[in-house]
């Protein structure tokens, strides 16, 4: 079987449990290296040619909290992502329906990180991007080394970066 379809059974077997566990999430964390513990960050990614797409979702894991963009719009229900009523930093899960924000030429997905607390962090985000053609060929993308990311200009002790 091919490396790509084995990858997006187990993103599919992943995307289907309610809430994935992070010892079971096998998509690439992303970080930037080069901030500090407190630095807020903007991560993004361009997808291009991916056509018709009948059905989009994302899903988000991250240690801090967290905002996801696509094509410009903020599709987090929320102000701020994922309710954390007790801090920590555990990774936890979101899913996005992001179908209505797709389009065939160019999908610009970014992702807004702030730390819960200052402490330096190697996994901030890690996200998939399952698509479902229009024709049903499904395929999935997820976050890696070809992300862009740069620091915003707030961080989590109140100054300016």
């Amino acid at each position: 079987m091919p490396h790509y379809i084995r990858i997006s059974i187990a993103l599919l077997l992943s995307l289907l449990s309610s809430a994935a566990s992070a010892q079971g999430f096998t998509v690439p964390w992303i970080c930037a290296d080069r901030a500090d513990s407190t630095s807020q960050v903007w991560f993004r990614r361009s997808y291009t040619g991916l056509g018709d797409v009948a059905r989009a979702v994302v899903q988000l894991t991250t240690t801090g909290f967290a905002q996801l963009y696509v094509n410009g719009r903020n599709v987090s229900a929320d102000p701020i992502t994922p309710y954390r009523p007790h801090g920590g930093h555990e990774p936890l899960t979101l899913r996005y329906d992001v179908t209505a924000y797709v389009r065939p030429d160019t999908t610009v997905l970014a992702v807004w990180y702030s730390p819960t607390s200052p402490h330096a962090d190697s996994c901030q985000v890690a996200v998939a991007l399952e698509l479902t053609s229009a024709d049903g060929m499904r395929m999935a993308m997820h976050s890696g080394a070809d992300w862009l990311w740069r620091t915003s200009s707030y961080r989590l002790d109140g100054r300016h970066a």
